[in-house]
């Protein structure tokens, strides 16, 4: 029944470290008002070197779903987002504004759906986070598809899967997705892209 204020004055009181405070705001429940939004931006250049040490396409998304860094194959197959000439490197603005990813996407309408009802439920854990509340503007004003499957309030985990690509220089690609959350910044998201047998 502790309040946030008084969970504050506790952590500091005792100066518990990062892992120790959000197990006490995670125990009472709670959303610790000073957890940083911006912990990507903190991201050792180790785990920023991630995707390179993968042979098939893999990228690293902050907590606005903005991609941080990327290897090679995922610049070559997701072009408009992660090749040079991108406007954006967020995966929302692509997926939903971009007129690349409308040729790229096989099942683009189902991935629209998907996408943003995983950025709701990270938004729901991240109400105040202003990048993300300006994102969510953004978008509402600029596609119709977004302001509708937002105002759905679905939410779902982001998982992996198959996932299916027209691509305009390599013709149908299939592959699976497996995504994955980093333990010391569990806002930033780690996800590979294996390949499988072209589809039929």
């Amino acid at each position: 029944s502790a309040s946030v204020p008084a969970l504050c004055r506790l952590a500091e009181a005792l100066a518990l470290t990062p892992a120790e405070r959000a197990s006490l705001f995670d125990l009472a429940g709670k959303r610790d008002p000073v957890r940083s939004q911006d912990e990507a931006d903190e991201l050792p250049a180790e785990l920023l070197a991630m995707p390179s040490r993968f042979s098939a396409p893999a990228y690293l998304l902050d907590g606005s779903f903005t991609a941080i860094a990327w290897n090679e194959p995922a610049a070559e197959l997701f072009v408009g987002w992660l090749d040079e000439g991108a406007s954006s490197r967020n995966l929302l603005e692509y997926v939903l504004l971009a007129d690349a990813a409308r040729g790229l996407l096989v099942d683009r309408a189902e991935r629209v759906r998907r996408l943003v009802a995983e950025f709701r439920a990270d938004f729901n854990r991240r109400p105040t986070d202003a990048r993300m509340q300006a994102l969510v503007e953004r978008l509402s004003g600029l596609s119709t598809e977004f302001a509708h499957w937002w105002q759905c309030q679905d939410v779902l985990n982001r998982e992996g899967g198959e996932r299916l690509f027209s691509h305009p220089v390599r013709g149908k690609l299939k592959f699976f997705q497996a995504s994955f959350l980093l333990a010391s910044h569990p806002e930033v998201k780690l996800s590979c892209l294996t390949p499988c047998l072209a589809p039929a």
